[in-house]
């Protein structure tokens, strides 16, 4: 079985980016309360964040995709969903999450209409977007995994048949 190291690097730069995020989130969540929180991660891709999240209460992840890994995730609970217009009640939520996902959504005074609506009083809203510099270490690193791989393409020793 060949290990894909690439596979290996982004899993591990994502562990260590949901760690730091979950750490900033835990300071401003509500912790007077007995109530578990009530949590909703949007554009949660194959739920990879999910476990993470579900230390600090009960998640609902929504995409506007479901993605084929997804009924892998530990208990999960999913619900196919685009922030533009979602299922939910107002005030339904302590805290919304999203990582990666707010530079991808084209209409965002409605996406924050829709956000604020279902986010109770105390919502905690806590959205990651890309900074130029986690652009400038991913460019280099996606290029470099093209570079090899059409190196291979080209010197791959030729079948005889």
């Amino acid at each position: 079985m060949k290990i894909n190291k690439r596979a290996i690097r982004l899993k591990k730069k994502r562990e260590k980016e949901i760690k730091l995020i979950i750490a900033e989130i835990t300071k401003y969540l509500n912790k007077g309360s007995s109530k578990k929180q009530k949590i909703l991660e949007f554009g949660c891709g194959a739920g990879y964040q999910v476990r993470y999240l579900q230390k600090l209460g009960d998640v609902i992840s929504t995409d506007i995709y479901t993605h084929e890994n997804i009924e892998k995730v530990p208990g999960i609970h999913f619900i196919e969903a685009n922030i533009l217009q979602t299922p939910f009640q107002d005030n339904q939520f302590d805290l919304l999450f999203s990582n990666h996902v707010l530079e991808h959504i084209e209409d965002l005074p409605k996406a924050f209409n829709e956000l604020k609506r279902i986010g109770n009083d105390n919502c905690l809203y806590a959205f990651s977007v890309p900074t130029n510099f986690w652009l400038l270490l991913s460019i280099p690193s996606q290029l470099l995994g093209k570079i090899k791989l059409a190196i291979r393409k080209i010197f791959r020793p030729k079948k005889v048949t």
